[in-house]
C-alpha cells in the first residue's frame, strides 16, 4: 500500500554538530514510512557525506531528504567545493578514505551531481531493490577553468611516492582537526582543513595512480610533466597546507596523535609541490622533483 510522501530541505552550517542534525532529519522524515535498518543504513551515509562535507569543503551544506510514496528514501548533500568525491583503495589500517567505499557498498543507487557553484552527493535506499548498486551517476562537467587560473607545471613527479604521501597526509589532516576541535576552535580549524582538502584534491585530479592502482614496493615510477590548475583562490590553499602539514607533524612527532612519524622524503615531496606552487604563481619557472 503506498506511502506518504514528502521533501525536507535543510541548509546546515560547515561544523561538526551539522552531522548530528542531519541524522536527526533524516530519522524524523522516514519514521514509520520505512524499515528501520533501511534507515539506519541512510542515517550512516548521511553521517559519512555531511562529514566529508564539513570536512573537505567548508561551505554551507544543503541537505534534502525526499520520501517516495513507495518509501523509496533520497538523501542529497550539497556544499560548494567543485572536486568530485572519489572512492579510495586504501587499507585496512587506514585511518581515513572510507566513506564512498560505504556509499557503494550499502545504498542502492547514488550519483554525484557537479555544477558551477559546487557539487551534491546523493543516494537512494529502498527495500524493493535489493543488491549491489551500479557505478556512481556523475553528472556535468563541474566548475568552468576561471579566468585567474594558474597552470602549474610539475616535473618528474614520483607516482608512488605522491600516492604514499597522499593517503599518509590525509589521515594526518583528519586526526589534527580532530584534535583541534577538542581544544575548542571549530569554526576556523574546519575552513583550515578545507583548504588543505582543496589543495590534496587538485593534485589528486592531475597526477595519476601508480600502474597497478595502489602504492606498490618496487622501483618509483616518475611522471614527466603534469599540470596541475590552480584557481587563484586556491593558490595560498597550498601554504595553507604546507604549514598545516608541519603543525601536525611536530604534535605527532611529540607523541600528541596516534598518526606515526611521516618519513623525510613525504615531507620533501609536499615542501616541493607547495613551494612549486608559490613560487610559479609569482612566475618563476618549474623546477623538476628531485630526490637529493
Amino acid at each position: 500500500m503506498p506511502g506518504r510522501s514528502t521533501t525536507v530541505r535543510e541548509r546546515l552550517p560547515a561544523t561538526p554538530a551539522s552531522v548530528g542534525v542531519a541524522r536527526r532529519l533524516v530519522r524524523t522524515t522516514a519514521a514509520d514510512a520505512v524499515d528501520g535498518e533501511l534507515v539506519d543504513v541512510a542515517v550512516l551515509l548521511v553521517s559519512e557525506l555531511v562529514t566529508n562535507a564539513v570536512m573537505h569543503a567548508g561551505t554551507p551544506i544543503e541537505l534534502t531528504v525526499s520520501l517516495s510514496h513507495a518509501s523509496e528514501l533520497t538523501v542529497s548533500v550539497g556544499d560548494g567545493s567543485p572536486h568530485q568525491p572519489v572512492p579510495r583503495s586504501y587499507g585496512r589500517t587506514a585511518s581515513t578514505g572510507r566513506g564512498l567505499r560505504m556509499v557503494e557498498d550499502l545504498a542502492d543507487d547514488w550519483g554525484v551531481s557537479v555544477g558551477e557553484t559546487g557539487k551534491t552527493v546523493w543516494f537512494r535506499v529502498s527495500g524493493d531493490h535489493p543488491g549491489q548498486p551500479g557505478p556512481a551517476r556523475r553528472d556535468g562537467r563541474g566548475a568552468s577553468r576561471r579566468a585567474d587560473t594558474v597552470l602549474v607545471e610539475l616535473l618528474n613527479v614520483p607516482l608512488v611516492l605522491h600516492a604514499r604521501w597522499q593517503q599518509h597526509a590525509e589521515a594526518l589532516l583528519r586526526e589534527y582537526l580532530l584534535v583541534r576541535l577538542e581544544e575548542g576552535a571549530p569554526e576556523r580549524e574546519v575552513l583550515r582543513h578545507a583548504e588543505c582538502s582543496d589543495a590534496v584534491a587538485l593534485l589528486d585530479e592531475a597526477i595519476p595512480q601508480p600502474a597497478g592502482g595502489a602504492p606498490g614496493l618496487g622501483v618509483d615510477e616518475q611522471l614527466p610533466r603534469a599540470t596541475v590548475a590552480v584557481p587563484g583562490a586556491s593558490v595560498p590553499h597550498f601554504a595553507t597546507l604546507d604549514e598545516t602539514l608541519d603543525r601536525a607533524i611536530a604534535l605527532a612527532d611529540a607523541d600528541g596523535m596516534l598518526s606515526v612519524a611521516t618519513p623525510p622524503m613525504a615531507r620533501a615531496f609536499r615542501r616541493w609541490v607547495c613551494r612549486q606552487v608559490a613560487t610559479q604563481a609569482a612566475g618563476a619557472p618549474p623546477m623538476p622533483w628531485s630526490a637529493r
